[in-house]
């Protein structure tokens, strides 16, 4: 069949047509690049792009490993989510310091929006008068001076609950899971300070919450290409994740409705008011401004999801570590145990905070785990403006992982810096509060 003359001139000139505009395209977007000073970065596949770089092993180790052939800031297109990896203490200080506004926000997701209420919470609530106002209640009413006081007690009991049963079960010849113990006690000192004692479902409560924690930490579809209706149509994270979430909120619920109904039997919950725990803190200040307040049923929710995951799994993670160093470096628990011996003396068997001033081995033995066994290896963040770091354009939108492991392990700042060795701070003034960059076990700025 032929094709008529026209209708050929119109195919010929309507493919020139595409392939101008084509050309355009690119001649514009490598314009657009090449007046950009982007982070270097490994070569990438299509779809996945760097994602083959890091999975299948621990991210935070692997970064390591790229950012000493690619630098201490470098770029990773992971999904469809462009990532910059920052992997120095000079550069950790431009991102949360000198330009912590741009960076105090968080990137958004699929699953954080699941887990977070919608960003109702605290960690992963955007920047705002909502996360202001969040963390004010938390300074001024969680982390009062009553209950911090409370908690003592609490720390107390359950440590000494837990030694008592090493004590009986080392007596008798029986064997200890210290990692399970530990988490125990963790979860028992959580438990009892947000909700004044342990619930009826607390063990299906944290194993749930377990469950949420580690799709958050994983590479999901769905935070690797938050665009994609295929990506969650195929992934079965966000089902697992949304039972995960009803389960707990209706497990919460439950115990929110029955310290209500305690309440409302005493008829007096005014002369309780020092012994408040975390709930009945968060419920108060729901009940005395409800117009202003942000404390609606979900945030309450979402605040307890914060405050769980972020004081079960850390503290629980880095008891475990702290013995098994301890285990590895007998002259250092030698004299661990000798310093808390001459301070506690002969009537004495519990150390307080009021002794802590008192134990500076201690308190470097605590400094050296967290240095090298960071609660948060990768602290994340997002740019909510257009900014520059180390000569670098990091654009609005870019996600942006401060590698807090790998600056606490850069041969830069720490001499041997893979040897457990507490005697290093000693001649220093290091503190964790995040004004020494080279060593952010929590993070810094104002997120």
């Amino acid at each position: 069949m032929e094709v008529a003359p026209l209708s050929f001139c119109f195919i010929v000139l309507a493919t020139l047509l595409a392939l101008w505009f084509l050309k355009l395209s690119v001649s514009r977007r490598k314009t657009k690049h090449t007046k950009q000073q982007l982070p270097p970065g490994p070569w990438t596949l299509p779809i996945i792009g760097a994602l083959h770089h890091v999975i299948c092993t621990l991210p935070h180790r692997r970064l390591i490993e790229l950012s000493r052939r690619y630098g201490p800031v470098m770029l990773l297109k992971l999904g469809e989510v462009p990532t910059v990896v920052v992997s120095s203490a000079e550069a950790a200080a431009l991102v949360l310091k000198t330009n912590d506004p741009v960076f105090a926000e968080r990137r958004s997701t699929t699953s954080q929006d699941m887990a977070g209420c919608g960003g109702r919470g605290i960690v992963f609530a955007p920047y705002g008068d909502h996360w202001r106002q969040m963390r004010k209640v938390c300074v001024v009413e969680l982390l009062s001076s009553s209950q911090v006081r409370r908690m003592e007690g609490i720390r107390t009991e359950e440590v000494g609950n837990l030694l008592r049963y090493v004590a009986d079960t080392a007596s008798t010849g029986g064997t200890i899971n210290i990692s399970e113990k530990v988490m125990a006690v963790s979860n028992g000192v959580v438990s009892r300070a947000a909700f004044g004692g342990k619930f009826a479902e607390q063990e299906e409560y944290i194993r749930e919450l377990d469950v949420m924690l580690t799709l958050l930490g994983g590479f999901s579809l769905l935070n690797l290409f938050p665009s994609s209706r295929l990506a969650r149509w195929f992934s079965i994270d966000a089902r697992r994740l949304q039972r995960s979430y009803d389960r707990m909120q209706h497990i919460i619920e439950n115990v929110i409705e029955g310290k209500q109904q305690a309440a409302r039997a005493a008829c007096d919950v005014a002369c309780c008011a020092d012994k408040e725990d975390l709930v009945d803190v968060l419920l108060r200040l729901q009940k005395e401004d409800p117009s202003e307040s942000p404390l609606t049923r979900e945030s309450i929710f979402a605040v307890l999801i914060d405050i769980f995951a972020g004081a079960t799994d850390t503290t629980g993670t880095v008891l475990e570590w702290a013995m098994s160093e301890l285990v590895r470096h007998p002259d250092v628990m030698t004299k661990a145990y000798l310093e808390i011996r001459k301070v506690l003396g002969e009537d004495r068997s519990f150390i307080t905070t009021r002794d802590i001033p008192e134990l500076p081995y201690m308190r470097m033995v605590i400094k050296e785990v967290l240095r090298l066994h960071t609660p948060f290896p990768l602290i994340p963040r997002m740019t909510r403006n257009d900014c520059k770091i180390l000569g670098y354009d990091m654009l609005k939108g870019t996600t942006v992982l401060i590698n807090a492991f790998a600056v606490s392990r850069d041969p830069a700042y720490w001499k041997n810096a893979e040897d457990f060795i507490p005697e290093r701070f000693e001649n220093n003034n290091i503190q964790y509060v995040g004004a020494h960059f080279e060593f952010t076990p929590f993070g810094a700025g104002r997120r």
